[in-house]
């Protein structure tokens, strides 16, 4: 049985960019070329208030899922607002 979730479109936009990013990422690499920059992503409130809820390790995984990265990367990325929040 095959199970579906359902997205709104804001998320479904949010995978759009973040594929055309990795494609543009992959496309420099094949060809030699330096890597596109990568826009800081901007931080979402839900994320802020995590913090302020002492919640760290969900608000590392909805900026995990907000930007796509990778576990260490959003880890530090969240560490660094925790001391700014």
């Amino acid at each position: 049985m095959a199970r579906y979730q359902k997205y709104d479109i804001s998320e479904i936009e949010d995978l759009f960019r973040r594929v055309e990013v990795l494609e543009a990422r992959v496309a420099a690499l094949e060809g030699g070329s330096p890597l596109p920059p990568v826009a800081e992503p901007q931080i979402d409130s839900q994320i802020t208030e995590l913090l302020r809820q002492g919640r760290k390790l969900e608000a590392i995984k909805v900026y995990q899922d907000q930007t796509g990265v990778g576990l260490a990367e959003a880890k530090a990325a969240v560490e660094q607002l925790a001391g700014l929040t």
